[in-house]
């Protein structure tokens, strides 16, 4: 059975409402500004977004593979459409796909709504500051999609403290340093994506192309299966990522990578016990609640520092 908002300890209940009025002051601002069109549409594709099965979190709460598709809204579309479409299209989905309870639906789509609002901004900042546009849309991803990536975790691992009893400061620098790997990856293809808006300006054209990225929805996660395969498979992409200042081809090698797990994410739920496939998404979370935490991935400094001194190379290169 699902768990009711009454049956939540007394803290959880504060932060549930909380988050859930969050948004309330910038929905008061984006409303008299947003385009009703745009807008609308946004909702319809991230209700659909919803269609794709979450996995549950090992501490608690749920993993979704939104995230991917809010970072092209969030460069494709100014803040306040993006917040409308984020948080009313996640709200219906949750509701009508997902079949979760109201509260769920609306704290699960407030966080998101304001990590799409957080990215938005972040985005557009980045390209009012630089006019060079390759250069601009590059950073404006990157940025956006640490702001955003910060902004859930905050909020999402402040639920999880509470619900679940984990140390706040240990579990948020835990999700911080274990998840970034994991969004660097869908980068290159929402890059790509964005570009190809930016040439195609018309309303419409950025609509479909957002609308495209659900095709490639299960952006892939870190994987929970054997530690050996998953290092060995982050440094493969480490290393091909690594490669894209000084050859542009490996953009398409990263993207096969994701399409490639992006099956092994969208089939991982069935790979649970056959008790967690049968439970509710609550009572998968209580079972899963008591697992240890995910350890710092050993792969992010690394990574951070390889793909930096790529960057570093190819404009020394340039300017000799």
């Amino acid at each position: 059975m699902s768990e009711r908002f009454r049956d939540l300890p007394g803290p959880v209940k504060r932060y549930v409402l909380g988050v859930y009025f969050l948004p309330l002051l910038p929905l008061v601002w984006a409303i008299p500004h947003a385009h009703p069109t745009i807008f609308v549409w946004l909702a319809i594709i991230f209700a659909l977004a919803c269609l794709v099965k979450p996995i549950p979190h090992p501490c608690g709460g749920i993993i979704h593979s939104i995230s991917g598709i809010i970072q092209v809204a969030g460069l494709l579309w100014e803040p306040y459409d993006t917040l409308l479409g984020v948080g009313v299209g996640c709200s219906l989905g949750g509701l009508a796909f997902r079949r979760i309870n109201l509260w769920r639906a609306g704290v699960d789509a407030a966080g998101w709504a304001m990590g799409a609002l957080t990215a938005s901004i972040v985005a557009h900042l980045a390209f009012a500051s630089i006019v060079f546009f390759p250069v601009s849309l590059t950073l404006a991803a990157i940025l956006s999609a640490g702001a955003r990536f910060v902004t859930n975790q905050l909020i999402f691992s402040g639920y999880r403290s509470l619900r679940f009893g984990h140390p706040f400061l240990p579990h948020l620098r835990s999700c911080l340093a274990s998840g970034l790997v994991g969004e660097l990856f869908p980068l290159p293809l929402i890059i790509i994506l964005a570009g190809i808006a930016f040439l195609l300006p018309a309303t419409v054209w950025r609509l479909v192309i957002t609308a495209a990225y659900l095709t490639v929805l299960p952006i892939p996660k870190r994987s929970r299966g054997n530690f050996a395969d998953s290092m060995i498979w982050r440094r493969t992409t480490a290393a091909t990522t690594a490669r894209i200042p000084r050859n542009p081809s490996a953009v398409l090698q990263v993207g096969a990578r994701i399409l490639s797990v992006a099956e092994l994410y969208d089939n991982a739920f069935d790979k649970l016990s056959p008790s967690l496939r049968s439970a509710a998404p609550e009572a998968a979370e209580h079972q899963l609640a008591t697992r240890a935490e995910c350890p710092l991935d050993p792969l992010v400094v690394p990574t951070v520092i390889s793909v930096g001194n790529e960057l570093k190379s190819a404009v020394a290169g340039e300017s000799a």
